[in-house]
């Protein structure tokens, strides 16, 4: 059985996007997340497009959290360092849309790591980014 989305990223409400990990394999993490009309992005009843970089973020998170000894970050500081290729289908994604945020390990070098991620829903693309992450070993 795999972790609530809590026990992996340090993330709280109101920034915690994420609801759940959907599946988990050694290089990738499919999670879910549905925003809701109270999500901090949400704006005249969607979120914008640019808003699933921090979706993909999290999932990248989630991702060196569950591939780590004992499956934890908490108390660990994690910084996004690159964004690259990053590319929005839709300026606009309805609140109430279930979202399959994808996060596969593409390179890892010490603390930092390559990450190959997209949004979709109902089967669409929504959004890609390949992320590159620093994991700080100094611990919050």
């Amino acid at each position: 059985m795999l972790p609530p989305i809590v026990e992996l990223i340090p993330h709280r409400p109101p920034m915690l996007l994420l609801e759940r990990v959907v599946s988990f394999e050694a290089d990738r993490v499919v999670c879910g997340a549905r925003p809701s009309l109270g999500c901090i992005f949400v704006r005249e009843g969607a979120i914008p497009g640019v808003a699933t970089l921090e979706y993909m973020a999290q999932a990248a998170a989630a991702c060196l959290a569950l591939a780590r000894p004992g499956g934890r970050t908490l108390g660990a500081r994690g910084f996004l360092v690159a964004a690259r290729r990053f590319s929005i289908v839709r300026d606009r994604i309805d609140a109430g849309t279930e979202l399959e945020i994808v996060a596969r390990l593409s390179a890892a070098l010490g603390a930092a790591a390559s990450f190959d991620c997209s949004v979709g829903a109902l089967g669409e693309q929504l959004a890609s980014a390949e992320l590159t992450v620093y994991l700080a070993s100094d611990p919050l």
